[in-house]
């Protein structure tokens, strides 16, 4: 890695370390907290997600489905 695409990547991760975007995160994570807390724990591991997942998309990868539906305006 040479001298100056180190600085950029310690610029950016201290960038990333810096109190608005460390504000911002926790904010998020409030959120995400109070709009999926209604839903409750999970109710199978993330293997047995993983498998059902492998079951019902094939060969399609779970990223694939959400650009296809964002395509098609779901």
């Amino acid at each position: 890695m040479s001298t100056r695409t180190h600085a950029r990547t310690v610029l950016r991760i201290s960038k990333l370390d810096s109190k608005p975007y460390l504000d911002s995160a926790a904010r998020m994570k409030r959120l995400v907290d109070k709009v999926l807390g209604r839903y409750g724990e999970p109710t199978m591991s993330l293997e047995q997600l993983r498998a059902t997942l492998d079951r019902q998309l094939g060969k399609t990868s779970l990223s694939q489905l959400v650009w296809k539906e964002r395509e098609e305006g779901w």
